[in-house]
This record gives structure tokens, C-alpha cells and sequence, in this order.
């Protein structure tokens, strides 16, 4: 007994109850108003019980006195029955989608405030699959669970109470049905558990591999690999469809087992009524009543079996919720809005223990207003740097820091400001083309943004195709080169000191590239670092860095 109540009080200090609790707080209200509504549904169910058998008993009587009073009261009953089921689905229906909405927001911010190399190991498309798939499985269980639970008790209980009062021989046959439900659901409980958590992981791949084959469908038929790519996507489904057979088949035996033991008491409660009617000791309302009531018991224990299945599901989604939420948040440190120099000292990184060092003992400085080429070999570390430099990594040795009136602040969250970073690729969201501009900045006029796009070269096809021109996702409609150049423009309106350029001119061509680093170079507020390689843009930089095994060199530019 003591290691039962022991392993009660674990599971409500668990972190996963925590969190289930904290997303059910701020809808207590609601939830007590659905498990209200249904305990009231519920009493005037089992009242209907004894009605029906007073109006059949007056029937069977020939007593008109008794069809009129008990037949209205019938239609009464109903009718209140039909208006707090109403209100019942209504309120459930309102704060469902209240609560999803929530539960969303609070994951998602969850996982923006997560440290980057926590969050590397999943999948994009598996992250979603828990945002949404499991959080709908928790809404739902927090949702139903307690007023189900109410419900069930009380209709079980008050069932239970009323066949008793019929004959207390009624006792042990409920004894013995309710101790064999009870072994039943305890033999099932860790499958189910297991069963729901590998089905979600299964879907979770599926959907991982569906997100990744639509995102480079271009890329397929390309490469003529579209039946490549369904045989890929088919192989998830398959272990998919296996896994939900898998939680079916426990759902059957389940249900059957329990299901035997609905058809042995039904059959018990009619023969015995029978008899009794036989014996002239039972009215015919008596046994229409003892089949209602016997339904009524039998329901509340199909459905708790159903909510004990809800219930480990419940349990497995927010298990999965609270891996994720459970990874180390960020730590912000101090912000800056300005800095008087960039210093990298003794840095030493790598991706992982036991790996190699992508960068080994790099040290250098970068004043304000300086315009730095960073250059190197295709893997030689230079989108590592950008990333310390960001404070997404941390450097495994040495320090990144920077130096604001006389204080060294660590490159960290709260330094991230600092930076307007166009990464590698095409990063532009679906919308229309300002949209993507004004992404980074809440308050940008008219004069500005067309200032951005004049400095990105970008005049030209805002010209064309307007401002409000709808873009496809990641920028579908726009060439590569129009893309980078938008990208640009978007981080030079975000009003950065630092810009970041990681390969963000590759796609333009030399004098198009030169004309825009130029033009950055005339806004004398930015401190510029690119990744490059052309002599064109070279020229027009102060400093290079050059990466090589993982070593940086700085040399001056020497312009002819």
C-alpha cells in the first residue's frame, strides 16, 4: 500500500504532470463548468431510468393518472437532457480550441527559447508532429478526463444504487464484474502506453519524411526520383500502418474481454428478471428499468477502459512534449546595442566530443566600421565562426566577446541584436515580396525600405513587380540572385551594426556583387563580414581572414 501511494505522489511531482497541469490552470473554470453539465446530464439520465419504469408499470396498469404524469415528466427530462448537452458541447467545443491555440503558442515559445545544438538532433518535420499531433492528444485528455471521470462515478454509483435497491443480491455480481474490469485494465496498461508512443513516433517520422520529399520536389523531378521518393515515404507509412494495427489489436483484446464480461452480466440481470416476473414478484417497468440500469453500469465501464486508453496516450504525448521542453533554454546574459570591437581569443570549437576541432586556437579582433572578407576552403569552418560569433554555439575553449565601453560582454543571446544575418540558401518565407523585407523590423518607413533596396541593387525588380507581389514558399517566383539580394535588403532594414554575409553574393555576378558591397560600404554605421572568394568583392574589404585547418590568419587588403 505504502509503495502504491509512494508511486502516486512520483507521478505528481514529475515534470510531465507539472506541465500537464500548467497547460489545464488557466481552464479550470471551463472544465469544471463540462464536468458540471454532465454530472447533471448524467442524474437526469438515471432519474429517466425510473421514470420510463413508472410509465410502463401505469401502462401495463391501465392507469391514465400515471401515463399523464410520468409521459410529461418523460418529455421534461428530455428536453433538459437536449439543453445541457447543448451547453455542454458548446463550452467543450469554445475551450478545445482556446486550449490548443494556447498549448501551441507556450511549446513553440518553448522551443524558440531552446539552446540550438539541443534542438539539432530532431527532425524539423518531427518537431511539428509533436506541436501539433501530441498536443492535440494532451488537449484532448486534459479536456475529457476529469468530467468523464465525474460522470462515469456518478453514473456507475448511482446505477449501481439503484439495482441494490432492487435486490442486494446485486452486490457481488457488481463485486466480481468491477474486480475483473479492474485486473483487465492493469494487464493492458504498459502496452498501451508503449504501443501509443511508438505509433507518434512512427507518425512523426512520416510526417518528417512527407515535409522533407514536398520541400525539394523541384529537386526529384529534376533528378527523375519520384518513385524513389514514394517508395521512402511508403516504407514510413508502412511501419506506420503496422504500429497503429499493433495498438488495434490491444485495443480488440481489450475491448472483447471486457465485452464478455458485458454480455455474462447482461445475460444474468435479464434471467433473473425474467424469473422474477415469472414468480409475480418483478413488474414489466421493473425489468424495462433493471435493462437500463444494467446499460448504465455497463456504459460507465466501457468508457473508463476507453479513458484508461486515453489516459497512457495522454501520458506518452506529453512525455514527448516535455522532452523537448525539457532541453536547456538560452541563457541571455547581458544585452548590448553597440560595441566598440569584436574579440575571438584562444577559440577552439567542435560540433561534438571525441570529434575533431573545426576551429583550433583562432584569435583576431574586428573594430567597428571594419569590412572584413572571410575566405577558405568548403568546410574549412567558416559558417562555424559565424554561428559563435552569433552565440547559437558556445566555443568548446577561448572566448568570443565584445568590447563596449570598456566592458567584454560573451557572445550570448542577448548580443545576438547586434547581428543581421543572411545565411546561406534561400531563407525567404511565402508572402508577399515586403512582407519578406519588413520580416525583422516593426516600425519601417517607405523611405527606408526603398533606401534597402536601392543599396541591394534590388530597384529594378521592385520596379517590375511591385512591392506587394506574392512570393511562393522560400521565394518561389524569384531567381537565386534576386532572392540573395532581397535577403540583403531585409537584413540591412533590420538596422544591425553587424552584417553577416555567408555566402549571401554567390549567385551574382561579379559587378552586380562589387556594386552592392560598395554600396554597404558607403552606410559607414555597418561592420561588414563576408564569406567570399571573388577579387572583385575582395577589393572593396579592409581586412581578410583566412581559414585553413581549422587556423585563422589576418592579412590587409592591398588595392592597386
Amino acid at each position: 500500500m505504502e509503495s502504491n501511494l509512494q508511486r502516486v505522489k512520483t507521478v505528481f511531482r514529475s515534470p510531465v504532470y507539472k506541465s500537464i497541469h500548467r497547460w489545464a490552470r488557466p481552464f479550470r473554470g471551463a472544465i469544471l463548468g463540462i464536468s458540471l453539465l454532465g454530472i447533471l446530464g448524467t442524474l437526469l439520465s438515471l432519474w429517466l431510468t425510473l421514470v420510463t419504469k413508472e410509465l410502463i408499470d401505469g401502462a401495463v396498469s391501465h392507469d391514465s393518472s400515471l401515463l399523464w404524469k410520468y409521459g410529461v415528466l418523460l418529455v421534461m427530462i428530455i428536453a433538459v437532457e437536449r439543453l445541457i448537452s447543448v451547453l455542454g458541447s458548446w463550452l467543450r467545443t469554445r475551450t478545445s480550441a482556446r486550449m490548443q491555440l494556447e498549448m501551441q503558442h507556450q511549446v513553440t515559445a518553448s522551443l524558440m527559447d531552446k539552446e540550438y545544438p539541443a534542438l539539432k538532433p530532431f527532425h524539423s518535420g518531427e518537431l511539428v508532429s509533436r506541436v501539433f499531433s501530441d498536443v492535440s492528444v494532451v488537449k484532448d485528455g486534459v479536456l475529457n478526463l476529469l468530467p468523464s471521470v465525474l460522470r462515469i462515478i456518478v453514473s456507475f454509483v448511482g446505477a449501481a444504487g439503484i439495482l441494490i435497491s432492487m435486490d442486494w443480491r446485486f452486490i457481488p455480481v457488481l463485486i466480481i464484474a468491477g474486480f475483473l474490469g479492474v485486473i483487465l485494465t492493469a494487464a493492458f496498461r504498459n502496452p498501451m502506453k508503449r504501443r501509443h508512443k511508438r505509433m507518434q513516433d512512427a507518425q512523426a517520422k512520416l510526417h518528417a519524411s512527407t515535409q522533407e520529399t514536398i520541400e525539394n520536389v523541384r529537386l526529384i523531378k529534376a533528378s527523375v526520383s519520384e518513385e524513389r521518393a514514394m517508395d521512402n515515404m511508403d516504407e514510413h507509412r508502412e511501419h506506420l500502418a503496422k504500429e497503429q494495427i499493433r495498438n488495434g489489436k490491444l485495443n480488440i483484446a481489450l475491448n472483447n474481454g471486457m465485452g464478455s464480461l458485458f454480455d455474462i452480466s447482461w445475460l444474468v440481470c435479464n434471467l433473473w428478471g425474467c424469473v422474477k416476473i415469472y414468480q409475480g414478484t418483478f413488474t414489466y417497468g421493473g425489468l424495462a428499468a433493471l435493462i437500463q440500469l444494467v446499460g448504465r453500469i455497463q456504459g460507465p465501464i466501457a468508457n473508463a477502459i476507453s479513458l484508461v486508453s486515453e489516459a497512457y496516450g495522454v501520458v506518452a504525448s506529453a512525455e514527448r512534449l516535455q522532452e523537448v521542453i525539457g532541453l536547456p533554454d538560452e541563457v541571455v546574459g547581458d544585452k548590448l546595442d553597440n560595441f566598440d570591437e569584436i574579440r575571438m581569443e584562444g577559440v577552439h570549437f567542435q560540433y561534438a566530443e571525441n570529434e575533431e576541432d573545426v576551429l583550433v586556437d583562432v584569435d583576431g579582433t574586428i573594430q567597428r566600421g571594419d569590412f572584413v572578407a572571410l575566405t577558405g576552403i568548403s568546410g574549412g569552418g567558416k559558417t562555424s565562426l559565424f554561428q559563435l560569433l552569433l552565440g547559437i554555439y558556445k566555443p568548446t575553449a577561448g572566448s568570443v566577446s565584445f568590447v563596449s565601453g570598456g566592458k567584454k560582454v560573451p557572445a550570448c543571446k542577448g548580443t545576438r541584436n547586434l547581428f543581421a544575418y543572411v545565411p546561406q540558401g534561400n531563407m525567404l518565407m511565402s508572402g508577399t515580396l515586403k512582407d519578406n523585407l519588413t520580416m525583422f523590423t516593426d516600425h519601417t518607413t517607405d523611405e527606408e525600405i526603398q533606401e534597402a533596396v536601392k543599396a541591394a541593387c534590388l530597384d529594378e525588380l521592385v520596379g517590375k513587380i511591385g512591392m506587394e507581389a506574392k512570393l511562393g514558399e522560400r521565394g518561389i517566383g524569384l531567381s537565386e540572385g534576386q532572392a540573395q539580394r532581397v535577403a540583403i535588403a531585409r537584413a540591412l532594414l533590420s538596422n544591425a551594426p553587424i552584417l553577416l554575409l555567408d555566402e549571401a553574393t554567390s549567385a551574382l555576378d561579379e559587378e552586380t556583387e562589387a556594386q552592392v558591397l560598395r554600396n554597404i560600404d558607403a552606410m559607414r554605421n555597418k561592420t561588414v563580414i563576408i564569406v567570399t572568394h571573388r577579387k572583385a568583392a575582395l577589393g572593396i574589404c579592409d581586412r581578410i581572414f583566412h581559414l585553413q585547418e581549422g587556423r585563422l590568419t589576418a592579412s590587409a587588403v592591398q588595392n592597386s
